[in-house]
């Protein structure tokens, strides 16, 4: 320490010195009074440290409703109450075996329609090619009655009308073949 700082302390202690003396009973008065008690302690030195108890509520920065796509039981839960979770990660596994047997059910009811559908073309394409049999025969009858009534007629066993219904019946046969045909490729078609 400097020699200021030894004065200032010097200082100081001599004016607390003539305070306390100056503000106190005469000298015989403090010769006999007895002193008011206090209580001291040793000062050391250490943190002081403070506690605070708080009470409040937590809420979530975001809150999302998770469902599944069907009603099931849940086998494990991944996570806890609280835990920070990522987009794509997984938070319970759910009993599969129930949807499992729908997905069977509709695979067996989706192989029994096309099994059916397959059926219904076949038979469809059957028809048709009934159909076109058919009346390529009715054609084939027609125009060989009409090429006999030509031949009639042309050896005058046949008259001018018959003729013209032969050949009338012989293009209607062509009309009806094409309809008919036409009609069920249209029915195959819209299978």
């Amino acid at each position: 320490m400097g020699y200021s700082s030894h004065f200032k302390c010097l200082a100081a202690g001599t004016a607390l010195l003539v305070l306390l003396t100056g503000c106190g009973a005469s000298p015989q008065q403090a010769a006999t009074s007895t002193g008011t008690p206090v209580e001291t302690q040793t000062v050391t030195r250490s943190n002081i440290a403070t506690h605070n108890q708080l009470s409040g509520k937590v809420v979530p920065r975001n809150a999302v409703s998770i469902f599944a796509p069907q009603e099931s039981d849940v086998l494990t839960v991944h996570v806890e109450v609280g835990d920070q979770v990522t987009t794509g990660q997984t938070l319970v596994t759910l009993d599969s075996s129930s949807i499992q047997r729908e997905i069977e059910q509709v695979q067996g009811e989706r192989s029994r329609t096309a099994a059916l559908y397959d059926e219904q073309i076949s038979l469809a394409q059957q028809q048709l090619e009934n159909t076109q049999t058919l009346m390529e025969e009715k054609v084939r009858q027609a125009k060989q009655d009409w090429d006999n009534t030509q031949k009639l007629h042309e050896q005058g066993a046949a008259s001018d009308l018959e003729l013209d219904q032969a050949e009338s019946t012989y293009s209607e046969a062509q009309l009806n073949a094409d309809e008919s045909i036409n009609s069920a490729r249209v029915s195959v078609s819209q299978l």
